[in-house]
């Protein structure tokens, strides 16, 4: 596939007033700040070959563009395949998205690196880029790994975000025009309606993610065994929990399944019609939210969660019924270090269970001796 050159301009600097000067320097600050990000790295020291393919140097590896209708893909020596693969991804998730929600960004940048340890992704809306990581750790796949492709899910759970925050309507379109994409009015809501949101449209669209994950189902079950829900407000930011589950799994796992209802019971356009509706003006108060929901809807939030809550609380109370009646597996607590615990592994060679403890005090990979139970760091 022949990979096109992107041509870059050189500007010149001139002297002038102390204004000028002024805005001079702050400009380079602000280049300074974003050329450290994933989308400046797969801008810089770009040159184009004999053949007019794109090739970024930087003194430790290579960069490559490769661009489609709506997306310019940037990777670096050894993603190759990766970035092929997620071209047709990222194409075919741009459609449904578009469709789902209306406009959407005419061309986007995706950064394609393996810079960390863990699989991850985030998208900046306001630069129209997404970045995504992709090393052997798929830490994607805590989400759900029934989803057939890591990189689908990652990548459509970032369009989610690139595409719905972008929507503007109206006066906010207008606003836009003047000041640019600072104006982003469905950025400023609760949790639930922004990473809530992505899960489902993932479950939506791809058949799988952490609406349907165990591990959401099972953080339901219990607080329908405890009769301890959390308020809305709980849910809809993130902030330092003591109690479990924490703010996060708030946010995206039980926000999902709350997005979930809302389109069961509004219909399949309500969460499309909550942001056209936001998207229209620049919100400057939580209020604002609530009235956008009130008038797509015509039912409050308030009013929305209620019934969430209640039908939670039928549906896992009749399955913990239904488990309990099949007999239940003793328990054994093998941890007493506080924090969240996670992701067992069994060494049939040491004899050992490796596992994640992530604690305000003290996070890392600890191990367990089954005969004796002693805990220690690895």
């Amino acid at each position: 596939m022949r990979i096109p050159a992107i041509r870059q301009k050189q500007s010149r600097c001139s002297t002038g007033s102390a204004l000028y000067v002024l805005l001079a320097a702050c400009l380079l600050c602000a280049v300074v700040a974003f050329a450290h990000t994933p989308c400046a790295q797969a801008a810089q020291h770009r040159t184009a070959t004999s053949d007019g393919r794109q090739v970024t140097s930087t003194p430790r590896v290579r960069w490559w563009t490769l661009s489609t209708e709506h997306f310019n893909i940037h990777f670096h020596d050894g993603l190759a395949d990766v970035a092929h693969e997620a071209a047709f991804l990222a194409e075919q998730s741009y459609a449904i998205l578009e469709a789902e929600f209306g406009d959407a960004p005419d061309m986007i940048d995706l950064v394609i690196s393996d810079q960390v340890d863990m699989t991850n992704g985030f998208a900046v809306p306001m630069a129209d880029c997404i970045t995504i990581y992709t090393p052997n750790l798929r830490w994607s796949d805590v989400g759900n790994t029934k989803n057939p492709s890591w990189l689908e899910a990652l990548l459509f759970h970032e369009l989610v975000h690139e595409i719905e925050l972008n929507q503007v309507r109206g006066g906010a379109r207008l606003a836009r025009l003047l000041f640019g994409k600072i104006v982003m009015p469905n950025s400023i809501k609760p949790i639930p309606f922004i990473e809530g949101l992505a899960i489902y449209e993932k479950y939506k669209f791809l058949g799988e993610s952490r609406v349907s994950d165990s591990r959401t189902r099972m953080m339901t079950r219990q607080m329908a065994i405890d009769d301890s829900y959390p308020a809305f407000e709980e849910t809809s930011c993130f902030y330092k929990r003591d109690s479990w589950p924490p703010s996060q799994l708030l946010g995206y796992n039980f926000g999902s399944l709350f997005i979930k209802h809302i389109e069961e019971v509004c219909g399949h356009d309500a969460l499309a019609s909550i942001a056209d509706v936001y998207a229209t003006g620049s919100p400057f108060s939580a209020s604002t939210f609530d009235r956008a929901v009130l008038k797509a809807l015509g039912v409050s939030v308030a009013e929305l969660y209620e019934g969430f809550i209640d039908s939670r609380r039928l549906e896992f109370l009749a399955e913990v019924e239904s488990i309990t009646r099949e007999g239940l597996t003793p328990a054994v607590r093998l941890t007493n270090l506080g924090g969240i615990v996670e992701s067992p592994t069994w060494s049939s060679q040491t004899g050992l269970v490796a596992y994640a403890n992530h604690s305000s005090v003290r996070s890392g990979v600890r191990l367990i001796d089954p005969l004796d139970r002693s805990d220690r760091e690895a």
